[in-house]
């Protein structure tokens, strides 16, 4: 069985100001999101190669939402955003959530992809992609393909990063 892939990404640098390092993991088929491998011991967003996607609370964590569910929030894989390629969640990391802060535990000693900082009124936008096997991809321009991770059965999942126009109201 192959072994699950993790990728750190955050804005900024570990030099400066920087957001929380968000981990995305592929193991098999799923796909495993959460702010740090602590926070993912709790709560986390799974995307399953089932089609069923879930926000939940870890069985270990021992939380619940709503009459005792874990899980907060499930839903259905959303169709195709075109032919072979599944638009995924995205990560908005604004200006304001800056901040002066140390890598935590579990992220100081690991590689991190980092994505330059937003500045005054921009945002930075993580998204992940999932890829069917064999499907040709093209970006927009200003997109910046942060790594490609490959599942077990072939699909991928392609992590963009672009740094976006915030919103008065954002």
């Amino acid at each position: 069985m192959p072994k699950a892939q993790t990728l750190r990404i955050a804005a900024g640098s570990p030099e400066s100001l920087f957001s929380a390092v968000w981990r995305i993991v592929v193991d098999r088929g799923d796909v495993y999101l959460g702010s740090s491998k602590h926070t993912m011991g709790i709560l986390k967003l799974s995307l399953h190669k089932s089609g069923v996607w879930t926000l939940a609370a870890t069985k270990e964590s021992g939380a619940t939402f709503e009459n005792g569910n874990r899980r907060a929030k499930q839903w259905n894989r959303p169709l195709e955003h075109v032919h072979g390629v599944t638009r995924g969640p995205s990560i908005l990391v604004p200006h304001t959530s800056h901040g002066s802060r140390k890598l935590i535990p579990g992220d100081a000693d690991k590689k991190v992809h980092w994505y330059r900082a937003p500045g005054q009124g921009e945002l930075v936008e993580f998204t992940l992609y999932l890829i069917r096997p064999k499907t040709a991809t093209s970006w927009a321009e200003g997109e910046t393909v942060l790594e490609t991770l490959e599942a077990s059965d072939g699909h991928q999942v392609v992590v963009l990063a672009a740094t976006r126009h915030a919103s008065q109201e954002y």
